[in-house]
């Protein structure tokens, strides 16, 4: 619904094809922020710390997704992140799904006249829609089986209840012998019940009144 709803607003590529993939890469992309969230959620006990945790995380996605730095530029220290933010899968896949095989209009020579050359600066030309799936469902993948290991690392435990061994139940007895005893219950006499005798009407005299 999103992306039918988006793809003709935005007046993105007027193609069927297009459409599909675009509306492919928003949804795997989707199921990947979820599992990034069920991750947060089983790794932090409370709602506060997942609150803080799960902006901050997605904060740092989006700043090496590739629109803010580009992936040849950043530094060497982080140049891990851009691997394993969704974000810049998605993008990625999104600018190629929408610049490849385009043309624009340009007056100067150090224009952008193709899309090819728009990926090239965005450092996305040899890339492929159909590589930026298959790492977008590799981090979703990921994200779910972390968020699994975690639940089942945090899940609430019990202690196991068992039956006393029979050799417990008879040193039991044989210490304590009254607790076997069993007391008569207490009797209680009832009386037979009486009859109640209803006292007799009494009926009055009364007087019609002009009567003499």
């Amino acid at each position: 619904m999103f992306s039918t709803v988006l793809y003709p607003m935005a007046r993105l590529h007027p193609n069927l094809s297009r459409f599909g993939k675009f509306c492919e890469i928003v949804m795997v992309e989707s199921f990947a922020a979820s599992a990034m969230g069920l991750t947060v959620g089983a790794m932090v006990p409370t709602t506060e710390a997942a609150m803080a945790v799960g902006p901050s995380l997605m904060t740092v996605f989006i700043v090496f997704g590739g629109y803010y730095v580009n992936a040849d530029n950043t530094p060497i220290a982080f140049r891990w992140i851009p691997h394993v933010s969704l974000i810049r899968w998605a993008f990625q896949g999104l600018c190629i799904n929408e610049f490849r095989g385009l043309h624009f209009d340009h007056q100067n020579a150090f224009d952008i006249e193709t899309g090819e050359q728009a990926l090239e600066r965005l450092s996305f030309g040899e890339s492929r829609i159909n590589d930026t799936l298959m790492a977008q469902s590799r981090i979703l993948l990921f994200w779910y089986w972390a968020a699994y290991l975690l639940l089942e690392k945090n899940k609430p435990k019990y202690q196991k209840l068992e039956p006393p061994s029979p050799d417990e139940i008879k040193l039991q007895l044989q210490s304590d012998p009254s607790d076997t005893l069993v007391e008569p219950l207490p009797t209680v006499q009832i009386e037979p019940n009486h009859q109640l005798e209803s006292p007799k009407d009494q009926v009055r005299p009364f007087i019609l009144e002009g009567a003499k």
